[in-house]
């Protein structure tokens, strides 16, 4: 990026007071607010690099640097505003006329209730928002600009964001198979000097989501609570399939008490610190948690492969409540509420006038190469949010936050650009008419 375009959008611009309101009207939440410990935190506050910790290491590690829990939320603050405040600046200097009205939407997106309310949350949404965030500023950065520094950054942040979820993990193969792609097509392999990072962190991210087998196991239990157990059709093709069943299991639905978990039953399958079990886990006993391990994941892919209209379905279902939920949707939270709701929108708010636009361009030939790039980056969050779905037992708005910030700030970046597009198209339309009075 130009340091004299940066330059001329902060201060002749008066970006720079946007960023600097962003920041004070984030750290006025925390007024009177204090951290807030959740079944799930205890999970965020033990590091472990193998993976076998109950979460993976980003997270944790930051955690573990930072052991004040007042600290902690200030970080949450201090990161979410060099995140938005960088990919604001980012969408700003790529854009050719609303630099302004670019960096303000995207601030006022960072701004609404359903990103800040997770600052005083001791979870991995605070800082894994940020991190998609950066990741997002980086990869528009590279559609616009390919350059050492805008592909190192992507690199390193869009790594940190893949190993913070196990669903965000593709995120690592994508970025090996874009930098061969770079390095093959331009015939420039200095490019593929990252893949010598990238491929063992891809190797090691794996390993982790292998190794985390506690919460995966978890969350396969209350997907079969949530879509197979109380599902005949379903049920019936999972028995066939080799997976144990009894009245009992089909009775048994939420969460159950640690204390009824057999001795053996908790040695062969133990729980995530803090988590309670699942009733159908205490009514499956060893037979279905020897299933579960041995089978369960292969057995449910296999199920939405030979059924697709029902991995279709189950995805849609949740697509409206998940990436439009509304803050009270995602945590029963007491952080202090701002802005009316309908600021955050809906993300047909953000598709659909994209695919609108992508296709008016198409027809009048304006339809430029970093357009394309950033509606296949968008579209990129369709496998994401079905990934997502599937591999999350439950609270599909919390884990699939990252895929409404993502398809939020693609999309309003390529309403702005393709905007612009629209309005030189018109201007030039007009000029040999002008020409002509």
């Amino acid at each position: 990026m130009n340091p004299v375009r940066i330059k001329h959008i902060l201060f002749k611009e008066r970006v720079v007071f946007l960023l600097i309101a962003f920041f004070l009207l984030r750290l006025y939440r925390l007024q009177g607010q204090t951290a807030t410990h959740w079944v799930d935190t205890a999970g965020y506050l033990k590091l472990d690099f193998s993976g076998h910790g109950a979460r993976l290491w980003p997270v944790p590690l930051i955690y573990e640097l930072i052991e004040s829990d007042t600290q902690r939320i200030v970080f949450h603050v201090v990161f979410a505003a060099l995140a938005w405040g960088f990919c604001a600046t980012v969408i700003a200097v790529f854009a050719r006329k609303f630099s302004m009205e670019a960096a303000f939407g995207v601030l006022l997106l960072g701004s609404t209730d359903q990103v800040s309310l997770w600052d005083t949350s001791l979870l991995s949404e605070s800082i894994g928002t940020s991190l998609i965030v950066l990741t997002v500023a980086a990869a528009i950065w590279v559609i616009h600009e390919r350059n050492y520094w805008s592909v190192g950054m992507l690199c390193v942040v869009g790594s940190v964001t893949a190993m913070t979820r196990p669903p965000q993990v593709p995120l690592l193969f994508f970025l090996v198979v874009l930098l061969l792609w770079v390095s093959i097509r331009g015939r420039n392999w200095r490019y593929a000097l990252f893949l010598v990072a990238l491929v063992p962190l891809a190797t090691w991210a794996v390993q982790m989501v292998r190794n985390n087998r506690p919460t995966s196991e978890l969350n396969f239990y209350m997907m079969l609570d949530e879509r197979i157990m109380h599902n005949e059709a379903r049920r019936d093709w999972f028995v066939a399939n080799g997976m144990p069943v009894s009245e009992e299991i089909i009775e048994a639905t939420g969460f159950g008490d640690r204390a009824d978990v057999t001795a053996e039953l908790y040695e062969f399958m133990p729980l995530p610190e803090g988590q309670p079990p699942n009733a159908i886990m205490i009514a499956g006993g060893i037979e279905l948690a020897k299933w579960v391990r041995e089978s369960g994941w292969s057995t449910y892919s296999k199920f939405l492969l030979t059924h697709p209209n029902d991995a279709v379905k189950i995805a849609t279902d949740q697509n409206y409540s998940a990436l439009n939920a509304g803050p009270y949707d995602l945590l029963p939270t007491n952080a202090v509420m701002l802005l009316p709701d309908w600021l955050w929108g809906g993300w047909q708010w953000f598709a659909i006038p994209s695919i609108t636009l992508a296709a008016v361009l198409g027809l009048t030939r304006r339809l430029d190469r970093s357009l394309v790039k950033m509606l296949l980056a968008m579209l990129v969050c369709v496998p994401w949010f079905f990934l997502v779905i599937h591999a999350a037992g439950m609270e599909h708005p919390r884990h699939a936050f990252g895929v409404a910030v993502t398809v939020r700030l693609f999309g309003f970046a390529f309403i702005v650009y393709a905007v612009e597009r629209l309005l030189e198209l018109h201007r030039s339309a007009k000029e040999p008419h002008d020409q002509l009075v």
